[in-house]
């Protein structure tokens, strides 16, 4: 993560746990799932924690921090020099393993639906993935060594809240994110690298528990 990016999400935290004018405090736990992401990431699933300090009503401040696992299966040809022939080459099933951890921070609009316990929100903000890729054969030799490259990017969200008639201080949040990061470096000299020169594009889907710690 670059000084820019750890400057904003430190403001982003700093405003939010020191300012006395915020109506709200929340924090939550959520699980993920997700399509897209990259060579080697295309359906990860992860966890996480969020917090968010609304200032009105209708606006806050949205920090999510998750931690995200992948496995993808395929296969690929492996050739070496013959004694008797040229070139021999030969099917391998490999194993690729990828984890990261994605920061989030976001400005976010909510809107309350009258009446309801139920409420909208959409938001903006930068993210930052910091993804680490390993490739093993199914007998668990190394194929390609552990790569971690990192990336900044933006993400956007839209999600929806409903609060139970009852009398806990907890609700429930489903979010849609999209994330987006500018080319990852993780580049050896192989081909059909995961990390190399490559964008992290990812649909997410959250499911939140919220608790409300002041209102």
């Amino acid at each position: 993560m670059n000084g820019r990016l750890k400057a904003v999400l430190g403001a982003v935290l700093l405003s939010g746990l020191t300012s006395a004018s915020a109506q709200s405090q929340e924090l939550g736990v959520f699980a993920s799932g997700g399509v897209g992401g990259l060579r080697d990431v295309r359906r990860p699933v992860g966890a996480g924690v969020s917090g968010a300090w609304f200032f009105t009503d209708q606006i806050g401040l949205r920090v999510d921090a998750a931690r995200s696992w992948a496995r993808e299966h395929r296969t690929t040809l492996a050739c070496r020099p013959g004694s008797g022939e040229p070139v021999i080459c030969e099917s391998v099933e490999l194993l690729s393993k990828s984890s990261y951890p994605l920061v989030d921070a976001a400005l976010v609009v909510r809107q309350r639906v009258p009446a309801t316990g139920v409420q909208f929100e959409l938001g903006a903000g930068p993210t930052n993935v910091a993804i680490t890729n390993e490739i093993v054969t199914t007998r668990d030799s190394v194929y390609s060594p552990r790569v971690r490259s990192s990336a900044n990017g933006y993400f956007l969200l839209a999600g929806m809240l409903i609060q139970p008639k009852w009398k806990l201080p907890i609700s429930f949040h489903g979010m849609y994110a999209y994330h987006k990061t500018s080319e990852l470096d993780g580049c050896v000299g192989r081909l059909n690298e995961p990390l190399c020169s490559q964008r992290f594009h990812l649909h997410e889907l959250r499911l939140s528990a919220v608790a409300a710690l002041r209102r």
